[in-house]
């Protein structure tokens, strides 16, 4: 799954993950079932997702990584639509306007905390295998410091590492992807555990 693509090559390879079908048909499912029902399946499908990409590895062909993105791409779709109605008619109208932008700025700031967690999880993740692998790889002991300082560092070089070298870094990549995938997996499952129960069912009647 480690690869050299251009950016269009893996832009168009990203598609998936965006959820853009689900979040429109969410509405409508919305208005036939209420709130819990798209949103409990988005939370435990983006579990889903997160499980499965945690058996993605580095000579994964992409074959199998894009129906889980796909998974990823229609579980966010179908929570964050919900999420964010069920917050607007918990309260009256001439609230909608506030409580709108506490929601979005709940979610901003979450997402910025949640990729600073998740990275700094991924960091120590991929520094701390990256020794242990590099030993697996048959990398020789007096070639791992530079590399090991290098990866912690995030120091570039013109000339790609050679092939032992280049699998240790991949498998240890690997490894921290599959700790913040497990982070995020624990998260959803968390937030559906605590969803309060007495979140209203239906969005309210439209005026005649």
């Amino acid at each position: 799954m480690l690869d050299v693509r251009n950016a269009l090559d893996t832009s168009w390879r990203m598609l998936p993950l965006f959820g853009v079908v689900s979040a429109f048909l969410t509405g409508r499912v919305i208005r036939r079932t209420g709130f819990k029902a798209p949103l409990t399946a988005g939370l435990l499908l983006g579990a889903l997702a997160g499980l499965g990409l945690t058996t993605v590895g580095p000579d994964t062909p992409y074959s199998r990584v894009w129906p889980l993105f796909v998974l990823f791409g229609a579980a966010c779709g179908l929570a964050i639509a919900p999420s964010t109605a069920a917050a607007l008619v918990s309260v009256a109208p001439e609230r909608a306007g506030m409580v709108s932008g506490a929601v979005n700025t709940t979610r901003q700031v979450g997402a910025v905390m949640g990729t600073a967690l998740l990275g700094s999880l991924f960091t120590g993740r991929v520094t701390a295998d990256l020794p242990h692998q590099l030993a697996v790889h048959g990398v020789p002991a007096a070639a791992r410091g530079p590399v090991e300082q290098a990866v912690a560092s995030g120091t570039t070089s013109t000339t790609a590492p050679y092939g032992t070298v280049r699998a240790a870094i991949e498998d240890a990549f690997a490894s921290g992807v599959h700790a913040g995938l497990a982070g995020r997996r624990r998260r959803d499952l968390l937030r559906r555990r605590c969803a309060r129960p007495d979140l209203r069912t239906q969005p309210p009647p439209s005026a005649p």
